[in-house]
C-alpha cells in the first residue's frame, strides 16, 4: 500500500534528480507546503512535466499499474486553491492508486 511518506520520498527524489541534471538550480527540500504548480514553485513547464512524470513512473512500478497525473481530477479536489502543494498531490495520488 502506497502512504504519504512514499510518496514524499519519491517526490523528494524526482528533485533531486532534477537538481543533479541541471532542470532545476536549487535543492527543493520537500514539505507539506512546498508548492509543486503555481506561483512560489521552483518548477518551469518543462521542469514540471519531467517531475510529474518521475512520479508517475515511479508510483507505477510500486504499484504495479499505470498510474497518471490529470490536473482536472486535482482541480476537481481543490477548486479554490491558487496552488498546487505537494500534501495536495500526494493526496491525490493516494487516491488514484487505490
Amino acid at each position: 500500500m502506497i502512504d504519504k511518506d512514499i510518496v514524499f520520498s519519491i517526490m523528494q527524489k524526482s528533485f533531486e534528480g532534477l537538481y543533479a541534471s541541471g532542470i532545476i538550480d536549487q535543492i527543493v527540500d520537500l514539505t507539506n507546503e512546498t508548492a509543486i504548480f503555481g506561483s512560489g514553485s521552483k518548477l518551469d513547464s518543462m521542469a514540471f512535466v519531467s517531475f510529474i512524470t518521475d512520479v508517475e513512473d515511479a508510483i507505477s512500478t510500486i504499484q504495479k499499474k499505470e498510474i497518471f497525473v490529470v490536473l482536472s481530477d486535482i482541480e476537481d479536489l481543490y477548486p479554490d486553491a491558487p496552488i498546487l502543494t505537494a500534501d495536495m498531490l500526494a493526496h491525490y495520488l493516494i487516491l488514484a492508486c487505490k
